[in-house]
């Protein structure tokens, strides 16, 4: 009743009159939809966590339900209290672009909040006649993200954000513990940030080794048995008979 209260009192001080505008004025419907109540810790502290999603987004998440979803968070300049603010997001292959599933804000940052996030949009589908089960979540590798991920939805498999693999890499590089930081040594960074562009491109290992013992020419790098030109790669020739089963043919891609 309190946040009822409060809610009507803003919406009028807002200079917003149509009481059924819900956008403004809060139903008790609208706040058991957007809350998610769990027991207190150990200090005695129950956290707040509103979880949204408006019929749009949930219209969005049935259709979107087997793709890859992102899954990302941010803390600071978003809320005026800190919290953290989570989103879920979808690539909408027709639009091209990014679409939001639903949101979450958190006063507390923990592995238990991201689960019962989960675990909300795994309801409302249900409760709604559609499963959602995304094929893979993708992640910045934070490990509460990763372990909840795995807890709620074992059959999704994890990918790291590329961006953030990156971000990783340069950051450690950057820090005098990596003994590669300096100026003196920013070829070296360069080569290992060069090395690990080369593991993206690469799917499997022994192409991987073809491309560090390769030699650049004309533009291009020439492999042994392929070429890789304009971020496109020609796969080495398969190997002759007998010599299958190698580790080296190992596909990086493959889940199983």
């Amino acid at each position: 009743m309190e946040i009822l209260c409060k809610a009507w009192k803003w919406a009028r001080d807002q200079r917003h009159f149509d009481v059924h505008d819900r956008r403004y004025y809060l139903t008790p419907v609208d706040i058991k939809n957007i809350c998610q109540r769990y027991k207190m810790d150990k200090r005695g502290v129950q956290p707040l966590v509103i979880i949204y999603q408006n019929e749009a987004q949930r219209k969005r998440m049935m259709k979107l339900a087997e793709n890859v979803v992102f899954l990302d968070a941010t803390y600071k300049g978003l809320t005026a209290y800190g919290y953290s603010f989570y989103a879920l997001v979808a690539r909408d292959e027709q639009q091209g672009r990014g679409t939001p599933l639903s949101y979450c804000i958190s006063s507390d940052d923990t592995g238990e909040v991201v689960k019962i996030f989960l675990r909300s949009l795994k309801t409302t589908a249900e409760n709604h006649g559609f499963d959602f089960c995304p094929r893979s979540f993708m992640v910045d590798r934070d490990t509460k993200e990763i372990s909840a991920i795995n807890e709620v939805f074992p059959n999704s498999s994890v990918l790291l954000c590329w961006f953030h693999v990156l971000q990783a890499v340069y950051r450690f590089l950057n820090k005098k513990e990596s003994g590669v930081s300096g100026p003196m040594h920013a070829q070296t960074r360069k080569k290992v940030i060069d090395y690990i562009r080369t593991m993206k491109i690469c799917t499997k290992l022994k192409w991987l080794r073809l491309k560090v013992d390769s030699s650049s020419s004309s533009g291009q790098t020439v492999y042994r048995h392929g070429t890789y030109r304009a971020g496109r790669l020609t796969p080495p020739a398969a190997s002759s008979k007998g010599q299958g089963g190698s580790d080296d043919d190992t596909d990086w891609n493959n889940k199983d």
